[in-house]
């Protein structure tokens, strides 16, 4: 993600992030949903159109890796705010702040990974990069996929179940947050993975080879 698109994004992200919360006010849950879906299908995308060169050079080691921690990182960050404008301006759910917090902590720390990336041969090698970018991806798409397995089979999605139970139909905007938010981020991890494992040689959880030249 380069410098001079990041002022896009965020206005991007703060006129959805205005939309979500104007949109959980309303009776419907379908189009909140609907707003959720779309903005984590945008970042989504971008971050594995980013992924589709394949990497060639120990430059494109730190581009790429700093890349998709960006994204992974904007993802957070989207997930944090709507959150928190979302039930301290609009809806009431005593326990919301115990997700925003580890969500800015995981923003912080793609972001930083992600500026120590930029920095690259300074910090490490192109292949140990490739490594703790592999493994940052691993962890984060197979912690997405649990937590969209157990939103999915708990019933906590009212756009899924239609009728929400009494807790979820308080939480239920953050659930259609951290559910799409959890899809971009597992398409990212994936999509990350294929690009990192090309450059290392190897297939997925396999042992590094060398990175390609």
């Amino acid at each position: 993600m380069r410098n001079r698109t990041m002022v896009v994004w965020i206005l991007i992200l703060a006129i959805a992030i205005s939309v979500h919360a104007v949109t959980a006010a309303m009776p419907t849950i379908w189009l909140h949903a609907l707003i959720s879906a779309m903005v984590s299908l945008v970042i989504a995308v971008l971050a594995v159109r980013e992924n589709e060169t394949p990497i060639t050079s120990d430059a494109g080691v730190y581009a790429l890796s700093a890349s998709n921690a960006h994204y992974m990182g904007v993802v957070w960050s989207w997930a944090a705010v709507t959150v928190a404008l979302t039930y301290g301006l609009v809806l009431q759910w005593p326990e919301w702040w115990y997700f925003v917090l580890p969500f800015g902590a995981a923003a912080i720390l793609c972001l930083c990974f992600a500026n120590l990336m930029t920095k690259g041969a300074e910090n490490t090698t192109p292949e140990r990069a490739l490594k703790i970018s592999r493994f940052l991806a691993i962890v984060q798409m197979v912690g997405a996929l649990a937590v969209m397995a157990g939103l999915i089979l708990g019933g906590k999605l009212p756009f899924l179940s239609g009728t929400p139970s009494a807790q979820a139909a308080r939480e239920w905007a953050a659930n259609d947050v951290i559910f799409f938010g959890a899809t971009a981020l597992s398409a990212i991890g994936f999509a990350a993975l294929r690009s990192y494992n090309r450059a290392l040689g190897a297939g997925l959880g396999e042992p590094a080879a060398a990175v390609s030249k």
